[in-house]
This record gives structure tokens, sequence and C-alpha cells, in this order.
């Protein structure tokens, strides 16, 4: 078995023993002693992982999944996870968050937040991160990787280039705008620029993963690239708006052809969550992990 078939294994047990069946008694044996989280529990929050249990387990250890589809990309000692999870009482929770895996046992966590239609999960100002914690190089480059970081540097308005090199003619969108969008690429350029106030933004950090895959006759398979980032936007100081991201696009035929993001962290005030961006359960990829909900929970 590879390290990257163990990676999966470990948050494959994470999600369909551990968070399928809310069994967080389990974090411990999943978790390193101390896992850092950049999340809504903190920007650079070292905690131990029975802290981690004893957080959820009051809260959430009672409930029953009604749903539960995730999607994995491995390389290295990362592993990107896009999911879409229903709890009773119309919580559902969408998101994409990345991984890193030391030992069979997760050590470190990305994610800004959680869209979908409970509040638990939506950023919060306390996980503003630094951006010294993101990665500062990829484990290897690749095509897909450089058309990614193209796009975000066309964005942050650092190329003098147009959307349309980056981006299919019908890019599907799942992110803060809507749950699922067709829109041509200079309309969805023009909405990310209208929520930056067209200005440019400095100080990109960005980690990318990705994981190939390969059909019959040795063709790839469309590839999911997952972009963990940071930025600023307007004049550097302490007014400067900051985005933090974890972000997964699928590219085909050399564009970026759809494209996830349920929310964007930082201190942008300005930048909205709400139930109108609920995932449906097409939303994923379909070759997604359903979670089959058998078996009632047992306290």
């Amino acid at each position: 078995m590879t390290d990257i078939e163990r990676n999966r294994e470990v948050l494959q047990h994470w999600y369909n023993n551990m968070w399928g069946k809310t069994d967080f008694d389990l974090i411990p044996s999943i978790a390193a002693a101390k896992y850092l989280r950049h999340d809504i529990t903190g920007a650079n929050n070292l905690m131990p992982s029975e802290s981690y249990r004893d957080m959820l387990k009051p809260v959430l250890g009672h409930l029953e999944v009604e749903a539960f589809t995730y999607y994995l990309v491995c390389e290295g000692d990362y592993v990107g996870a896009l999911g879409r999870y229903l709890l009773p009482g119309d919580k559902q929770w969408d998101w994409v968050q990345l991984f890193r895996v030391q030992d069979q046992r997760l050590v470190e966590t990305w994610l800004a937040g959680m869209g979908g239609t409970d509040p638990m999960g939506y950023p919060h100002p306390r996980n503003l991160w630094t951006g010294t914690e993101i990665p500062t190089a990829d484990i290897s480059d690749s095509p897909n990787k450089q058309l990614v970081r193209a796009w975000l540097n066309c964005l942050a308005g650092q190329e003098s280039a147009i959307a349309a090199d980056f981006l299919a003619p019908q890019l599907r969108a799942h992110d803060l705008f809507g749950a699922d969008q067709l829109v041509t690429p200079q309309e969805y350029f023009s909405k990310l620029r209208a929520l930056m106030n067209d200005q440019n933004a400095s100080d990109l950090q960005c980690f990318l993963i990705e994981e190939s895959s390969v059909q019959e006759n040795n063709v790839h398979a469309n590839t999911v690239v997952f972009a963990t980032c940071s930025w600023k936007l307007g004049e550097p100081g302490e007014n400067a708006r900051q985005w933090d991201w974890v972000q997964a696009f699928e590219i085909s035929d050399g564009k970026i052809a759809r494209t996830w993001l349920p929310v964007i962290g930082g201190n942008d005030e300005s930048i909205q969550v709400g139930p109108e961006t609920r995932w449906a359960e097409d939303a994923l990829p379909e070759d997604s992990t359903v979670l089959e909900i058998t078996c009632p929970h047992v306290n």
C-alpha cells in the first residue's frame, strides 16, 4: 500500500465512522495528540485531540446523519476534501477542506468556514490566517496547477489576461453566489471583481494539490485541483481586507470547467454566507463517496 493510499484510508475512516456515525470518541485514535486547526476554532489552534472530541460530542454526538457525500484528492502528505453533510433540523454543511496527514494521523487542517444552512459553520473573525501557516511550495508542478495559479493571478489583477484564457465557455460554479450556476468566463470574473470592489490583491499565498486519475486507454479523467489561499485587498495596513479560503477546481480540456467555493474567511465583513448557496445532491463529482446511512445512532 502506498502512502497516498494510507492517507486516503485515514480520511475515509474519519468520514465514514467518526463523522458518518457521529462517533466522536474515535477522534483521538485518528487525529494526532496535538491537532493544528486553522478554522472556526482559531487561526492557529494547536488543540489536543481529546479537546476536539469534547467540543463536538455534546453538541453533535446525539444526532443522526441524514445524508453524507464526500470526495477526496490526495497528493503527498495532503488530502483535499469536498463534503456535503445533512443533519436533522434542516442543518446542512458544505465545505472544501485541506488536511495534512503524518504517520497515519491527522496533524493539520485548513477550513475557512462552511456553507449550507447552519450558522455554526460560518467563518468567524478569530479565524484570520497569518499566511505563514500556508505551505510555501507545492509538492509538484503540473499544467493544471499552473492554470489555477495563473487564473488566481489574473483575478488578483497581477496579469494582463482575460478570463476566457483560463475558464471554460460555460463554467459550473458552486460558490457563495449560488448553489449551482452556469456562467460565462466574463460573468464569473466580473462577479468576483465586484466582490473585491475592483481592488487588486496583494500578498497572494497559495498551496495546490492534485491527483490525476487514469481511465481506460491511458486517458486522463477530469482532474480536481485544491487551492488553499490567502490574500489582501486594497492598500496595505490595518484596514486591508483579507480573504482566506480553500477552493476546488475541476479541469477539463485545459480549462477550469467547475469550481467549489462555499465560503471565504478572513476579515471582510461584506462577504455573506446564506442558505441559498446550499449544494444539491449532484453538486459533488460523480465518483464521490455517498455514505449509506443504515444504522440509527446509539448513545
